[in-house]
């Protein structure tokens, strides 16, 4: 299937008459993304998690509804409460998959449940139970609603970055509602689906869809709008307007400031701003159009835009905007070279996005973080000694932003891995303790190590449910990623401790598959494995005894650890005499 892309939209001209920039033009290449999108399997059938599955029939499934309904949200409760959210949002998560068509609680009901499981922090449940229950009411006849779920189900997979398999729900809600619908499902549908080629970084086929939105939405006549209660097209188109000007922002952020793009994008959002909108797009337009500013090189009229909006958003109760006014905020203060209130608002903006559960602009928000603290880096001189000094705010501003995201890796775990990695490479390292440097750098290799992680969703971090293979995969990337973080921050050899510390000499690690690596990358690799096997933080296992652990490690030397990197550990750990080799060498796979 594909989205055709014909004459440009009547309303559209209008929110940016006045310009001459072509802002319709025709895409240069067909939407080739949405066969792809179309061919994949509905993904919460996909990614279920591999558990015992209960039979619920329908009066049980509208009892697990209601008490999910009573939750509030996951970042803000104590661990036993999240524990119990956790085992509840899985019964009604296996649960689903047995309901038979008919047993389902109303669409309406079913609705309301997807979008109350995004906003308490679950998307990939939202996901599932969405995908699902379309599956049902498709079963029965019911296209319109189902296309609802698949929409709302669309937006729980962009939440969790999977913007194709967003767009795949997009495509099949389409073919459920018809071009005339009056609601706007389906102008809805597709200036979503524009989102997901925006995302991807498809911005000429993002264009075209959105077009295909304005073209559909005039297509509806008057009298059908009344009827559904939909009468203000003006507010609809505006909404559409709002994403094709965040289209544009995303593609100068890309190509410069000097980009054409930037006066596309500032003449969308300007009319955009004159029309009628609801409160809600009139603050992100607003915020869209700042940055596009701030591109452009004019600080003063970006924050002329930004002023009131934190007002604005807690007048109004949209406090859920708040993250993104705060890291424009940040982005202002560092284009005036404010690096300490930029890092500043950059802290608060993340606070605010794990508080009210909004993934992609938490995972915005750091790169926008890290852009800060490059800078901070970069005005010290020689990176690790600002990184090494005594109270380094580089250092406390990675692990504080750490500990916002990942209760267990974030708090006290970083620091025993740091330890512990520390003592043993006093004892492999050449030249013992008056290495003084290398030791440095694998201290700081082990306090860093999962810095990674920050890349991470915190639903996913944090998340008891059986994880799928997906989400084994996408852990998994936490060590890359920590890589080009440190590398970012011009610490390569930082980079390169963090990078291998899940490599194992017998070539089964991640995320190289390496049977060799550095030394210190070994050490911290066996120091992270043994404080994670003892840490009482860890919700889904019991921790081991200290011996019972030092076995372990001792047992995978070879395969899983350097062997005497694991010896090491094991007469450290257990206090137990032990020898200095005479040389620093390479870990090597049996």
């Amino acid at each position: 299937m594909s989205l055709p892309v014909s004459r440009p939209s009547r309303v559209l001209t209008q929110l940016t008459k006045r310009t001459r920039l072509g802002l319709l033009a025709r895409p240069e290449r067909p939407l080739s993304l949405c066969l792809s999108m179309a061919r994949q399997p509905p993904s919460g059938r996909c990614s279920r998690p591999r558990c015992t599955v209960v039979h619920v029939n329908g009066k049980e499934a509208q009892s697990l509804v209601k008490r999910i309904r009573d939750l509030h949200a996951l970042p803000t409760l104590p661990p036993e409460a999240y524990r119990e959210a956790s085992d509840l949002i899985q019964e009604l998560v296996g649960g689903v998959d047995t309901l038979d068509p008919g047993e389902h609680p109303p669409p309406e009901v079913i609705r309301d449940l997807v979008r109350h499981l995004r906003k308490i922090g679950d998307p990939s449940a939202a996901e599932t139970v969405g995908a699902r229950s379309a599956e049902l009411l498709v079963t029965e006849g019911r296209g319109p609603e189902a296309a609802w779920l698949l929409s709302l189900a669309g937006l729980a997979c962009a939440d969790q970055g999977m913007f194709e398999e967003a767009g795949a729900c997009y495509v099949r809600g389409l073919r459920l509602v018809s071009r005339r619908d009056p609601l706007c499902l389906r102008t809805g549908l597709l200036s979503n689906y524009g989102n997901a080629f925006t995302e991807l970084e498809q911005f000429e086929a993002a264009v075209g869809v959105y077009n295909r939105a304005l073209q559909t939405l005039e297509g509806i006549p008057d009298e059908r709008l009344r009827k559904a209660g939909r009468s203000d097209r003006a507010v609809i188109a505006g909404a559409v307007a709002n994403n094709l000007g965040w289209c544009y922002m995303r593609r100068a952020r890309k190509c410069g400031a000097d980009s054409e793009y930037v006066s596309r994008g500032i003449a969308v959002l300007e009319r955009a701003l004159e029309t009628k909108l609801r409160p809600r797009t009139r603050i992100m337009a607003a915020g869209n159009l700042a940055e596009l500013h701030l591109l452009k090189n004019e600080p003063d009229e970006a924050e002329k835009l930004l002023s009131t909006l934190e007002r604005k958003c807690k007048q109004l109760g949209l406090e859920k905007l708040l993250p993104e006014v705060y890291t424009r905020r940040a982005q202002l203060c560092a284009s005036r070279e404010d690096v300490e209130h930029a890092l500043s608002w950059c802290r608060n903006a993340l606070r605010s996005s794990l508080l009210f559960i909004n993934q992609k602009q938490e995972l915005r928000i750091v790169r926008v973080f890290l852009d800060m603290l490059s800078g901070l880096l970069a005005k010290g001189g020689n990176r690790l000694v600002v990184l090494e000094s005594s109270g380094a705010p580089v250092l406390k501003e990675l692990l504080s932003l750490l500990r916002s995201k990942d209760w267990y890796t974030g708090g006290d775990h970083s620091r025993r891995v740091a330890r512990l990695s520390r003592q043993i490479a006093s004892l492999v390292g050449e030249g013992g303790e008056s290495d003084e440097a290398w030791l440095k750098q694998v201290e700081l290799g082990g306090l860093l190590h999962d810095v990674g992680k920050l890349t991470i969703p915190w639903s996913l971090l944090n998340k008891i449910r059986p994880l799928v293979p997906r989400d084994v995969k996408q852990l998994h990337r936490h060590a890359s990623a920590g890589e080009e973080i440190l590398k970012r921050l011009d610490l390569p050899d930082l980079a390169v401790v963090v990078g291998a510390h899940h490599e194992r000499p017998d070539g089964t690690g991640y995320p190289r598959a390496l049977r060799k690596t550095t030394l210190a990358g070994a050490v911290v690799a066996a120091a992270d494995a043994y404080e994670a096997m003892t840490s009482p933080s860890r919700r889904y296992r019991r921790p081991k005894a200290p011996q019972e652990a030092a076995a372990e490690v001792v047992a995978g030397a070879g395969s899983q650890f350097d062997p005497e990197v694991a010896r090491v550990l094991a007469a450290v750990v257990l206090r137990k005499p032990n020898s200095h080799p005479n040389s620093r060498h390479a870990v090597s796979g049996p």
